[in-house]
């Protein structure tokens, strides 16, 4: 059973791990050990999520630790992301980066 188990994880067409951080040096020194944990057993990181994105951050640490692996930014909300209504306010008013992103990594992977 182990080793099924095992085998399906390490499987990146059947399991996709995402990352999820933000944006600063401490979430990137977490990500990067998280990260070298799963690689010493074998399973691949499918993509990173950086969440809590301001207009002003720069993401270009991150590219340069995470080279090739998809990359996706989430925009930081102002009002706190509780309940359904908020979130589908979130979405709505974001919608095209979350339309925009998965669409260039399907472009990429064609």
């Amino acid at each position: 059973e182990y080793t099924d188990l095992k085998q399906i994880f390490e499987n990146p067409y059947l399991t996709k791990i995402n990352l999820v951080m933000n944006p600063d040096l401490l979430s990137l020194a977490e990500s990067r050990r998280i990260v070298d944990g799963l690689n010493a057993i074998n399973i691949s990181l499918s993509q990173v999520i950086v969440n809590k994105m301001q207009k002003n951050s720069s993401i270009d640490h991150i590219v340069r630790e995470f080279d090739g692996v998809d990359l996706l930014t989430v925009p930081f909300s102002e009002a706190p992301l509780i309940g359904i209504d908020s979130l589908q306010r979130f979405i709505s008013a974001n919608e095209k980066i979350f339309i925009k992103q998965p669409l260039e990594i399907l472009n990429k992977a064609g």
